[in-house]
């Protein structure tokens, strides 16, 4: 059996912005130049005001200032969208979705002509999983400011999650032309090489991300993660060191570099690799998993026992689990328990039982 490289943690936009951050990023760039053109009372528009507090706010207050200031029916276009803008980040940040788009639509309609309107909502839309609307609201960006080398990255994000690499490459190709000392921008085009099992070429843009960021730990990982696919192990062993190096808590690294130690037969560093994991994310399957297939190698029925039970209890039908618990209970002289683990694997997943059986 074979631990699993793969992590159960998500890092296809791990070198993003966290969407908050980059929807504040947004509004700020906005409303940075939004003095208020009709506001004439220090109450309104001076630093203590409601608008200021709104642009500026993080919190249950500045919602409110937002709401009052809005409700007064007395800004009026760039100045009344930068409100709005404001409040959509706020309805986001607290998960208000539907709310937040309502607002980014009042902006957009008050400044049609505003890329980074079209921007935040797409961004909207990208949470809500609404690709295609997120799609045309970054495509509007794009035509409002063709220069933007962010938008082309953002819409290329939105076509990767999308299964469509060919293009989310034109978008970051765009991206790189614009902005070539832009890590991320490499960093994204590799994954999409990558999906579309070039490796070469992903090693290459990995490459360059990494020469423009040496410090970015998840870009080093994947690039080993990369090296792996092409069979060169020693390169991948090499990055998920450095990666470890780079940032020492860093579980998926630990995990990959053990499947390396498992298939090298190096079982004592492996389980050394997927505890340090484990300690680092206690709740994951996968690394639990991972143990407990190299436990078994080791002939440490009991410990692998105790890894296949915690990965029950988070996924009941885990049939692989379940037969490989099985299994090792047989070794410790438990049929029954055996029998009954084995008997619901294969009602779970009964041809890959069946599987097992004829090796």
């Amino acid at each position: 059996m074979h631990p699993n490289a793969r992590s159960g943690l998500s890092l296809r936009l791990s070198l993003r912005l966290p969407l908050c951050s980059t929807l504040m990023a947004l509004a700020l760039a906005a409303s940075a130049a939004a003095t208020p053109t009709y506001a004439t009372a220090a109450t309104l528009a001076g630093p203590g005001g409601d608008y200021a507090m709104c642009l500026k706010g993080r919190s249950v207050k500045a919602m409110a200032a937002c709401d009052r200031a809005i409700g007064l029916d007395y800004y009026r276009g760039g100045d009344l969208a930068a409100l709005h803008r404001s409040r959509s980040l706020l309805h986001e940040t607290y998960s208000e979705t539907d709310a937040a788009i309502a607002d980014a639509d009042a902006a957009i309609r008050l400044e049609p002509d505003d890329a980074s309107g079209y921007a935040m909502r797409g961004h909207l839309w990208q949470v809500m999983k609404v690709y295609d609307r997120a799609i045309a609201d970054f495509s509007a960006a794009i035509r409002l400011r063709p220069d933007d080398a962010d938008f082309y990255k953002d819409r290329g994000s939105i076509w990767f999650d999308t299964a469509k690499p060919d293009q989310a490459i034109a978008d970051f190709d765009a991206a790189i032309r614009l902005a070539p000392d832009d890590a991320s921008a490499h960093e994204s085009r590799a994954r999409a090489w990558k999906d579309k099992h070039d490796l070469d070429r992903a090693i290459a843009d990995y490459s360059e991300a990494i020469r423009l960021d040496p410090t970015n730990a998840v870009t080093v990982y994947w690039r080993g993660r990369t090296f792996d696919d092409k069979g060169d192990r020693d390169r991948a062993i090499a990055d998920f060191e450095t990666a470890i190096r780079i940032s020492p808590d860093y579980p998926s690294a630990y995990n990959s570099r053990g499947v390396i130690h498992y298939m090298r037969n190096d079982l004592d560093r492996a389980v050394a690799d997927f505890s340090m994991a484990i300690k680092l994310n206690p709740e994951s399957e996968l690394y639990l998993f991972n143990r407990g297939a190299a436990l078994i190698d080791k002939h440490e029925p009991l410990r692998a026992i105790a890894d296949f039970d915690a990965v029950l209890t988070h996924t009941p039908d885990n049939g692989k689990a379940l037969y490989y618990r099985g299994v090792q209970k047989r070794v410790t002289g438990d049929a029954e328990g055996a029998l009954n683990d084995i008997a619901e694997a294969t009602r779970i997943d009964p041809d890959w039982v069946a599987a097992q059986t004829t090796h």
